[in-house]
């Protein structure tokens, strides 16, 4: 991959980034996972708690691979990380296994909800041109090293269109691009909202979500997705 500045800039710039944030009421406490640099080239995530909102505490046990997102079906705790994934909470406890692989190599920065059983992964690819937001749905049945990617479509046109069309890069940012970054799911009163950074990471789109049943979609139980204009 050939990029527009120096690649080491990549493998030994220390950072700490896309964090993804619940909020736990039975414990009082907002659990944060976020990726950093552990060492040369390569990124881990770990888990950070605080009790305000604005003083967190890092916990030691590296979880995984970056671009961590946590979800919780039926009580049970599941992460999907970059590229495509799949991890299971052990017991409970802060140690997780690894599970299938799920998309390609390509994959990167997604964002998840769940829909009853079924959950939706937002995500974009490295090498499109122009990059656009991909949606992917994958039916939660009880295997879950039997899941799978059951369809895949675009939901969002590409962000930046002012500047000119260029492969996506899987690179740090710089400068205003033709791409995206960092899709998050906002939960809220029942409503449910799509962020992601735009043209690069020169701004912040949102927009909000519908899920509808839809008996026509290859999967049961699945839903057609809407997203309001931003």
């Amino acid at each position: 991959m050939t990029l527009p500045h120096d690649p080491l800039l990549d493998l030994c710039a220390p950072h700490i980034a896309s964090p993804d944030v619940d909020v736990d009421p039975a414990q009082h406490c907002i659990r944060m996972c976020f990726h950093g640099l552990a060492r040369f080239g390569v990124q881990l995530t770990r888990v950070a708690e605080s009790k305000n909102g604005l003083d967190f505490v890092a916990q030691q046990p590296l979880l995984a691979r970056p671009y961590f997102r946590a979800f919780q079906p039926a009580g049970q705790q599941y992460a999907l990380a970059m590229p495509g994934i799949m991890y299971r909470s052990m017991g409970g406890g802060p140690g997780f296994e690894t599970g299938p692989t799920l998309f390609p190599p390509t994959m990167r920065h997604s964002a998840v909800s769940v829909q009853d059983d079924v959950l939706w992964v937002f995500w974009r690819n490295v090498g499109d041109a122009p990059e656009h937001m991909l949606v992917s749905s994958i039916a939660l049945t009880p295997d879950w090293q039997a899941w799978q990617v059951s369809q895949t479509f675009s939901l969002a046109p590409y962000e930046g269109a002012d500047e000119p069309v260029s492969p996506s890069l899987r690179s740090v940012a710089y400068g205003r691009q033709c791409q995206g970054r960092d899709p998050a799911i906002f939960e809220e009163g029942g409503q449910i909202y799509l962020l992601y950074a735009l043209a690069r990471a020169s701004g912040i789109g949102l927009g909000q979500l519908f899920f509808d049943q839809n008996s026509q979609d290859p999967v049961d139980t699945t839903y057609r997705l809407h997203r309001s204009s931003n």
